[in-house]
C-alpha cells in the first residue's frame, strides 16, 4: 500500500497491474457482472434509498424545477437519475456499459434523453458543443474508478462555471473495498488536494461510519484554497489513524486465515447439514404420510363435493318447483280474486234481483187483490144486470100484454096515446 505525496491517497500495490490493461473495458466489464444478479425489489429499493437521499442535498442542488440541471457521471443502473427526476430536478447522465444502460431504460424508462451510453469525455464534450449549462454534477463512487481524475473534474468544473456544484462519493479505505477496480483512496487531504489543484471550495464533507463512505460537495468559482474547521479536520485525522490499512503479507494471511475459518465453517455446515438432512428425511416422511393424509381427505372433500353438488341440483329443482307452485299460487290468487269480484258482483245482482221480486210479489199481491175486487164488482154488476134485465123482460111482457088488451089498441088507434118508440132488444 502506497500514499500518494502529492494528492496524500492512498493507493494499492496492485495498480500496477493495470498498467497493460484497457481500464474502461475492464471497469465495465466488472460492474456488468457484479450487478448482474440484481433483483426487481432491490433496484425499487435502491431508487427509493437515493430518492430520499437526494432530498437531503436540496441546500447544495437548489430548488427543483426547470432550468435547474443536473448531471451524472457514471450512472451505473441509472438509480440516481431516476431518483432525481423524482424529485424534480432536470437530468442528464452518461453511462459506458451498454448493458447496464439498456438495464436503466428498461427498468427505469431512462431514454437518449436522459441517460447517453458514453464515457465521461465524450459526455463533457457532448454538454458544452449543446450550449447546456448545468447547476451541479454528481460522481457518486466514480473517481476511485478514475486513471485521470483530475483532468476530468477540471472539465467538469470548467461546465459548471462559477457558483456550480460537484457532490462525490467515494469508499473510505478497507479491507471490503480493496479490489482491483479501486485505483486509490481518497482522504480529506486528497479532497483539499482536488480543491487547490482546481480552484474549488469545500462546502460539506461527511463521514458515513456504518458504510465506510466518504462525501465530499465542492463549489466552483472562488480559486481560493479549501479550509475546514480544527475539529473536523481531527476527526479525520483520528478516522485515518484507526482504519487499517492493509499490505499484501497481512491481507494473504487474513485470506488464508479466512479461507481456513470458511473450510471449519463448511466442515461444520456439513455436519449440520447431515444432522438437519435427518431431520427432514423424519419430516418428508412425515410429510408423505400427512399427504397421504390429505389426499384421503381430498377424495373424501371430493365425494362431498359431488354429494353438495347433487344436493344443490335437488334443491334447484326444488326451488324451481317451488318458483312453479308460487307462480300456480299466484295465478290461482289472482282468479280467486277475480272470482271473488265477480261473486260479489253476482251477489250484488242477486240481492238486486230478490229486492225486484219482492216488489214483484207484492205487486202481484196487490193486482190479485184488485183483479179479486174486480172480479167480485163484475160479480155483482153482473147479477144486477142480470135482475134488471130479468126486470125490463116482466115489463115487456107486462107492456105486451099491456097493449095486447082491446082499449089500449083503441086508445092507441084513437092517438091519445102512444106506443112506446124504443125497440127491447131480444
Amino acid at each position: 500500500m502506497f500514499e500518494c505525496g502529492r494528492c496524500f491517497s492512498f493507493v494499492p500495490d496492485y495498480f500496477e497491474h493495470w498498467r497493460n490493461i484497457k481500464p474502461l473495458r475492464a471497469q465495465v466489464s466488472f460492474h456488468e457482472a457484479y450487478w448482474a444478479a440484481d433483483s426487481k425489489q432491490e433496484l425499487n429499493q435502491l431508487e427509493a434509498d437515493l430518492t430520499r437521499m437526494v432530498g437531503e442535498f436540496r441546500g447544495e442542488l437548489g430548488e427543483p424545477g426547470p432550468g435547474n440541471l443536473v448531471l451524472e457521471i457514471g450512472a451505473g443502473r441509472g438509480a440516481l437519475l431516476k431518483g432525481l427526476r423524482n424529485c424534480g430536478y432536470e437530468v442528464l447522465g452518461c453511462e459506458p456499459s451498454q448493458q447496464l444502460v439498456a438495464l436503466a431504460r428498461r427498468h427505469y424508462g431512462l431514454s437518449e434523453d436522459v441517460l447517453r451510453q458514453t464515457d465521461a469525455r465524450d459526455f463533457i464534450d457532448f454538454v458544452a458543443g449543446r450550449g447546456l449549462r448545468p447547476r451541479s454534477v454528481f460522481l457518486w463512487h466514480v473517481i476511485e474508478h478514475m486513471t485521470e481524475p483530475l483532468e476530468t473534474l477540471g472539465a467538469l468544473a470548467a461546465l459548471l462555471g462559477p457558483g456550480g456544484r460537484l457532490l462525490a462519493q467515494v469508499p473510505l479505505l478497507a479491507s471490503q473495498s480493496l479490489y482491483p477496480e479501486h485505483y486509490f483512496f481518497a482522504t480529506h487531504l486528497t479532497a483539499r488536494h482536488l480543491a487547490d489543484s482546481l480552484g474549488l471550495m469545500i462546502l460539506r464533507e461527511d463521514l458515513d461510519p456504518q458504510r465506510l463512505f466518504r462525501t465530499i460537495v465542492f463549489e466552483v468559482g472562488t480559486g481560493k484554497a479549501s479550509h475546514l474547521p480544527r475539529s473536523v479536520r481531527m476527526e479525520y485525522r483520528l478516522v485515518n489513524r484507526t482504519e487499517p490499512v492493509v499490505v499484501r503479507d497481512q491481507a494473504l494471511a487474513q485470506s488464508q486465515a479466512a479461507a481456513q475459518a470458511a473450510r471449519d465453517g463448511l466442515e461444520q455446515l456439513r455436519r449440520e447439514l447431515a444432522v438437519k438432512n435427518e431431520i427432514i428425511a423424519g419430516q418428508a416422511r412425515m410429510v408423505e404420510e400427512r399427504w397421504d393424509a390429505m389426499q384421503q381427505m381430498g377424495r373424501h372433500i371430493s365425494e362431498r363435493d359431488e354429494l353438495i353438488q347433487q344436493q344443490r341440483l335437488v334443491a334447484d329443482e326444488g326451488r324451481e318447483v317451488v318458483r312453479r307452485l308460487e307462480q300456480e299460487i299466484a295465478g290461482q290468487q289472482a282468479a280467486a280474486l277475480l272470482a271473488a269480484r265477480e261473486l260479489a258482483t253476482v251477489q250484488a245482482t242477486a240481492r238486486n234481483l230478490q229486492q225486484n221480486r219482492d216488489e214483484l210479489e207484492r205487486r202481484l199481491q196487490f193486482l190479485e187483490q184488485v183483479d179479486r175486487k174486480k172480479t167480485e164488482i163484475i160479480s155483482r154488476q153482473a147479477e144486477l144486470i142480470e135482475q134488471r134485465w130479468n126486470a125490463i123482460l116482466e115489463l115487456r111482457r107486462d107492456l105486451a100484454a099491456l097493449l095486447a088488451r082491446p082499449a089500449v089498441r083503441l086508445l092507441l088507434k084513437a092517438g091519445l096515446i102512444r106506443a112506446p118508440t124504443a125497440k127491447i132488444a131480444d
